[in-house]
């Protein structure tokens, strides 16, 4: 995906007092992540050790697909009690 650099000038005073909101445009940002938040957590040896061999049997990080995992659940959970 190509990204397309753009120079937004700088405002001025004149320029936040006479504001045309109707110029304004939309701002996206496709490659902005959600904050995160470190956590510690227990977990029996024997469960950690089946979530790193699943995640390697996949090719992807344990701590990535832990995270998947509590997204898919809380989701599910949230959709439920609503």
């Amino acid at each position: 995906m190509k990204h397309i650099k753009r120079v937004v000038p700088k405002m001025t005073a004149k320029d936040e007092t006479g504001s045309d909101i109707s110029k304004s445009v939309s701002a996206v940002f496709p490659r902005l992540k959600p904050s995160r938040r470190p956590v510690t957590l227990r977990v029996p040896e024997i469960i950690l050790d089946k979530i790193m061999a699943v995640a390697n049997r996949r090719g992807t990080r344990y701590q990535s697909m832990m995270n998947e995992w509590l997204a898919e659940k809380a989701d599910a959970e949230f959709r439920r009690a609503a």
